[in-house]
C-alpha cells in the first residue's frame, strides 16, 4: 500500500520572489534538492511548472531579494466610528496594478519613529488610473489604532503578497460566485471580485458583523446581496444548506467562505474533502513578513515538518 504523504504548493514559486531564502537555508518545502541533493519532483503533486532548485543555482545559489519597503502617502482616510476606517494610499499606477490580485495583501507599518511593526491588511479596491489602493483597518491593538490615527500621513509599506487566500488560483473569471462573507473579510471578497468580473455577479450572503451600512454601500455599489447573522442559528442552517446544494448541483462557481475560523470549521462540518477543497477560505495564519522569515506563521504537520503558512498556498495529501 502507498504510503499517504502531505505534498505542499508554495504561493511564490516560480515568482519573481523564488527562490526564496527558505532555499537558501535548505528549508525550502516543495523542493529537496538544496537538504537532501536527491530530487523530489517525481513525487510531487500539483507541479508548478517551475524548479526552485535550478532557478536557485541559476541566479548563483542566491535568494531572490527580499521585497523592499516603501514610504507610500495616505490621500485620504474615512472614518466609520470609533474602530473602523478606509486608508486610500496614493502608490501610483505600478502599486494598485500590483495589488489587483485575489488574496492580495500588504504589511504596513505607522511611520511613527522606526518601529517596524508591520500589520497585514488584505487590499479593498484598487484605482490603477488614480494610483490609489483602498485598505479597511478595524482597530483592534495599538499597531491598527497607530494606522489610523489622523496626524500620520504616511505608511512603511511592503509588499503586496499573495497568500492572503487559500486556493485563491482556483477562482477563474468566467465562473458567478456563491460568497459566504463576514465583517472585514468584504475587502478580500471585494478585491477578488474586481479582478474577476464573473464574480460580480455573485450570490453574496453578508454578516454585516459591525460593518456600517454607509461603507457596505459604499464599496458593494448596487451589488445585490442577502443580509445574515450567522450568530442566529436559522440564519446559519440556511447558509450552511445554500453551501452544501452549491458544492453539490455541478453548477460551476466560485465558492467562497470567508469567515473566522470558527464558522468556517462549522461550515465544513458536513462537508466531504473533496468538497472542502473547493472552498476559497482566508489564510487565518498570524502573518508578520509575508516572507517566510520570522516564522511567526511557522505550522509543523503529523509529519514533523515545519512549514510557513504565509507562503503555503495548501497542501495535497498523497
Amino acid at each position: 500500500m502507498k504510503e499517504e504523504r502531505l505534498h505542499y504548493i508554495c504561493a511564490d514559486r516560480g515568482s519573481q520572489r523564488c527562490p526564496c531564502h527558505l532555499m537558501a537555508a535548505g528549508q525550502c518545502y516543495t523542493c529537496t534538492m538544496e537538504k537532501t541533493g536527491v530530487c523530489s519532483c517525481d513525487e510531487t503533486v500539483g507541479w508548478q511548472g517551475v524548479c526552485p532548485y535550478t532557478e536557485y543555482m541559476q541566479n548563483g545559489k542566491e535568494a531572490a531579494p527580499l521585497a523592499k519597503s516603501v514610504e507610500i502617502r495616505i490621500k485620504a482616510r474615512q472614518s466609520f466610528g470609533d474602530d473602523l476606517a478606509v486608508i486610500c494610499l496614493e502608490g501610483g499606477a505600478g502599486f494598485a496594478i500590483q495589488c489587483q490580485k485575489p488574496g492580495a495583501y500588504i504589511m504596513a507599518d505607522a511611520l511613527i519613529g522606526e518601529r517596524g511593526w508591520r500589520t497585514p491588511l488584505s487590499v479593498l479596491a484598487t484605482d490603477a488610473a488614480a494610483g490609489t489602493v483602498d485598505f479597511l483597518v478595524r482597530v483592534t491593538g495599538p499597531k491598527t489604532a497607530w494606522l489610523v490615527d489622523p496626524s500620520i500621513d504616511r505608511w512603511q509599506v511592503t509588499g503586496p503578497f499573495y497568500n492572503g487566500l487559500l486556493h485563491s488560483q482556483d477562482l477563474k473569471p468566467e465562473k458567478k460566485a456563491f460568497a459566504i462573507v463576514r465583517g472585514t473579510a468584504l475587502a478580500p471578497y471585494l478585491c477578488a471580485c474586481q479582478g474577476l468580473p464573473g464574480m460580480e455577479t455573485s450570490q453574496l450572503y453578508l454578516d454585516k458583523n459591525g460593518l456600517p451600512e454607509e461603507l457596505v454601500e459604499q464599496y458593494l455599489i448596487g451589488q445585490p446581496y442577502t443580509a445574515v447573522n450567522l450568530d442566529n442559528q436559522e440564519d446559519f442552517e440556511k447558509v450552511e444548506k445554500q453551501l452544501q446544494t452549491v458544492l453539490r448541483m455541478g453548477t460551476p462557481y466560485n465558492v467562497m467562505v470567508l469567515v473566522s475560523p470558527y464558522f468556517a470549521e462549522k461550515l465544513r462540518e458536513n462537508l466531504t474533502e473533496e468538497e472542502k477543497g473547493r472552498l476559497v477560505v482566508p489564510n487565518s495564519a498570524n502573518f508578520c513578513c509575508g516572507e517566510g522569515i520570522c516564522g511567526a506563521c511557522s505550522y509543523t504537520d503529523k509529519e514533523g515538518r515545519t512549514v510557513r503558512l504565509c507562503k503555503c498556498h495548501e497542501a495535497v495529501l498523497e
